[in-house]
């Protein structure tokens, strides 16, 4: 039996007070606690015209934190933001207010910070920067800064 759609709303304002969430995260609590996808899709929506929900805004919050403890390159931080269920319009402005000059000054630190930690390697460190989702162009622009001697 579906849970009503006010005790929906309540439960979601106690979600959103202990952190913010995007959209589609809280569907998916409200879900599994019970409430039916009416109740969840309406208090989801109130919220929103409230503006107690607003995925790009929490996006924008969420993205600065993240490219602070995570170094994200700008395919990293898309996916990351898609994987949190985030539509792609929204994805894709984050991303661009995130990185208006692209995201090769944060490869460059990235890559320093992984040679300093004792990384080796032209390819080994292209490899990093790509797993971390940086443009193609920004690695190559990163390789080409640092001068690594090739193991022989």
């Amino acid at each position: 039996m579906d849970r009503p759609t006010g005790s929906c709303r309540e439960k979601a304002l106690q979600l959103l007070a202990r952190r913010p969430h995007f959209k589609l995260e809280l569907a998916r609590k409200l879900s599994s606690r019970g409430f039916g996808l009416e109740a969840v899709e309406s208090s989801i929506e109130r919220l929103e015209n409230e503006k107690y929900l607003d995925d790009y805004a929490f996006a924008m919050e969420w993205a600065a934190g993240s490219l602070r403890r995570r170094g994200l390159g700008v395919n990293g931080l898309r996916r990351e933001l898609q994987g949190r269920g985030l539509e792609d319009e929204v994805a894709g402005a984050v991303v661009e207010r995130s990185f208006p000059n692209g995201d090769g000054e944060l490869a460059e630190t990235v890559g320093r910070l992984w040679s300093s930690r004792g990384g080796k390697g032209r390819e080994a460190l292209a490899r990093h920067l790509e797993r971390k989702g940086f443009s193609q162009a920004s690695i190559w622009k990163v390789l080409e800064k640092f001068e690594y001697a090739e193991p022989e």
